[in-house]
């Protein structure tokens, strides 16, 4: 909750379609997937539901892959701490050959997540300067 607060207050909401404001999480790097950082602790995972067409864009854009491989991205909210974004778990065939951080969130117990959600991990630094410092 502290995160979503803290994202709201530095990059502001957005109305969505049931009346409420989410907060924003504004992208300033996006990296290849599979350079995800290790040395981060995952501290809350957030569903990201995409509404409207430019967020179902960047959401299939981040799932299907960018420019011939999968991206995340990062949001800093303070120099220690960041959310990053990444696409939906892959799907059937797919789940075989998914990056690292799948397997991750799976041996911590993250429940089955909706094919089409972005997640948001909300992640402190362990070590070193946080990507994209």
């Amino acid at each position: 909750v502290a995160a979503l607060k803290a994202a709201a207050a530095q990059f502001g909401t957005d109305r969505r379609s049931d009346g409420r404001d989410a907060a924003i999480f504004d992208v300033a790097e996006e990296l290849p997937l599979n350079a995800f950082p290790g040395a981060m602790a995952i501290d809350a995972v957030v569903v990201l539901n995409p509404e409207g067409p430019d967020e179902w864009a960047k959401s299939n854009m981040y799932k299907n892959g960018y420019k011939k491989e999968r991206k995340f991205g990062i949001a800093k909210l303070s120099p220690t701490e960041a959310v990053c974004i990444i696409p939906p778990p892959p799907q059937g065939s797919d789940a075989v050959d998914r990056e690292e951080i799948y397997k991750t969130l799976e041996f911590a117990g993250l429940p089955p997540t909706p094919g089409h959600a972005m997640l948001g991990l909300v992640m402190t630094e362990v070590a070193g300067p946080l990507v994209g410092a």
